[in-house]
């Protein structure tokens, strides 16, 4: 990555967080693309805005249309940032609930998508991003700090007859494998079916 493109606001703000060189451009441009695509909903004339537009699309196929990691990294971020503003109380409680176990060693997703949960968090104003502890000191201080947040609890545990809250489905999916942990057990189907978004990955940012 070149002294130039450390001068972008956007690769900026993620250089120090990820260390993949792609990948921070894979973060950078998905604030872009969401920063553009505001820029085009509020311009005076039609024809800026499908100029805006054009480049919202070429830089979310870039990303979008890869088969690969970062590729599979960016539309996981699409659905993350879409479940943080449509149900960001259900996001934060898991949030929370994955961060612990994190703490404890328990790694239910992959590091790139916690980051992109981290990011989708931050970008739509639910929490910074927090970054991994670097020493066994900051280990200890954010264990305990885990350990004293209120446990996880499912809304539909205490109100049976409460509608269900979409939420993730990459988080259900570390939920559904958490509670196979505890239980030493499958889980037969998802855990959390009926919770889960069913948004179009492709579409998720409004025009």
């Amino acid at each position: 990555m070149s002294s130039n493109e450390l001068d972008d606001l956007y690769i900026n703000r993620y250089a120090g967080r990820v260390e993949n060189p792609e990948e921070v451009l894979m973060r950078a441009d998905f604030d872009r693309v969401k920063d553009l695509s505001e820029t085009a909903f509020h311009t005076e004339f039609r024809q800026d805005s499908d100029r805006i537009f054009d480049q919202v699309d070429e830089i979310r196929d870039r990303w979008s249309g890869r088969d690969d990691e970062l590729g599979a990294a960016y539309r996981y971020l699409e659905d993350a940032h879409s479940d943080w503003r449509s149900a960001p109380d259900t996001m934060r409680r898991l949030h929370e609930q994955i961060a612990a176990d994190r703490a404890q060693g328990f790694h239910a997703i992959s590091e790139i998508d916690w980051r992109s949960q981290q990011h989708a968090r931050e970008l739509t104003g639910n929490g910074r991003w927090v970054v991994e502890p670097r020493t066994i000191e900051q280990a200890r201080q954010q264990l305990a700090a885990a350990e004293r947040r209120d446990s996880w609890s499912d809304p539909a545990e205490a109100n049976p007859a409460a509608a269900p809250v979409p939420v993730s489905g990459s988080f259900a999916a570390a939920r559904t494998a958490e509670l196979s942990r505890q239980q030493g057990r499958p889980i037969p189907g998802h855990a959390f079916a009926g919770l889960v978004n069913n948004h179009d990955r492709v579409q998720e940012m409004e025009r």
